[in-house]
């Protein structure tokens, strides 16, 4: 309900401000969303924790660094340019933009199945037939409700 609140509440905003500054104010705005998290004692008690909490693991090796820093780089330019569809589309297709949402599942299962068979000493999944029936079950209702949504914005 909040993903879906982001999507239409962003809208409203582009629709009055250009891009860059929309997007600053969207920005700013779910920044102090979540510093509202900090009003909670057990919240802060965690993020206190998680902080102070004795670290005693090694550095991340140099590898691994980069591919947290690329991993997150992308993060950030998927955001972005979500971000601009939303701000492109009109309203009767932003719900294309948020459903969208699901593909990147399908990708995200290929890409393990290949790291899983390629490279199964960097990704070891568990793929059983079961899991992989499931899986498949959930791309196809993705897939099904894009193709609703296809039709139903022809009739």
């Amino acid at each position: 309900l909040l993903f879906s609140s982001h999507f239409l509440l962003s809208k409203f905003v582009y629709e009055g401000q250009p891009f860059l500054s929309g997007f600053f104010w969207i920005i700013l705005g779910g920044t102090l969303a979540a510093l509202t998290l900090l009003f909670s004692k057990e919240v802060r008690a965690g993020i206190v924790g998680m902080v102070l909490g004795g670290r005693k693991e090694k550095a991340l090796p140099v590898k691994t660094g980069f591919l947290l820093f690329g991993k997150e780089a992308t993060a950030g330019a998927a955001f972005i340019l979500q971000s601009w569809a939303i701000a492109l589309v009109p309203f009767g297709y932003l719900a294309f933009v948020h459903a969208l949402e699901g593909i990147k599942y399908v990708l995200l299962l290929g890409l393990a199945a290949l790291l899983s068979k390629t490279f199964p000493s960097i990704l070891k999944e568990g793929i059983s037939k079961g899991l992989m029936t499931q899986k498949i079950i959930s791309i196809g209702l993705i897939i099904g409700g894009l193709v609703l949504l296809a039709f139903r914005s022809r009739v």
